[in-house]
């Protein structure tokens, strides 16, 4: 079964605690778009945090960062009905990674319904089934690989149930 256990922005690391520990990755990472990476070996990293006791805290305020959201989303996933776990989702990837044109304009999410099933901890049926009550209500739209907010306010409201 695949969980989507996070993502990342621009200008966020991935692998950072398999730098840290030397242990494995606990997981894969995978590009939903093209993207442009920058590689930094182990001991390169090491030696920044070394030569850089800011660096260090910030970087000590990532991993907590991702431990709180971590926690918010483990606990979010046994919360609600799925219809509420998926508007929850859909609320905060809208807040966090859309980009807003203007009131009235649509969200657009490059998400399919099994990244959305992953997320939420539920299967794709009930994923599609919830998503079905967030379009007759008109709060969103999906298509091929996409989910298209276009009330993000109400959708919040009921993700808040």
């Amino acid at each position: 079964k695949e969980i989507v256990l996070g993502t990342r922005k621009a200008g966020e690391l991935v692998g950072e605690l398999a730098a840290i520990d030397g242990r494995p990755r606990s997981a894969t990472a995978t590009a939903l778009q093209d993207v442009t990476v920058a590689e930094m070996s182990v001991p390169s990293f090491e030696d920044l945090l070394d030569a850089s006791p800011g660096r260090t805290r910030e970087l000590l305020k990532v991993v907590a960062a991702a431990l709180r959201t971590a926690n918010r989303q483990r606990s979010d996933r046994d919360d609600g009905s799925t219809a509420t776990r998926v508007a929850r989702r859909l609320s905060v990837l809208a807040a966090s990674f859309a980009e807003h044109n203007g009131p009235g304009i649509p969200v657009v999410l490059t998400l399919t319904q099994d990244d959305l099933a992953g997320w939420v901890g539920a299967t794709r049926e009930a994923t599609n089934r919830a998503l079905a009550t967030l379009r007759a209500s008109g709060w969103v739209e999906t298509g091929h690989g996409r989910v298209a907010i276009n009330d993000a306010d109400s959708l919040a409201v009921f993700a808040r149930r």
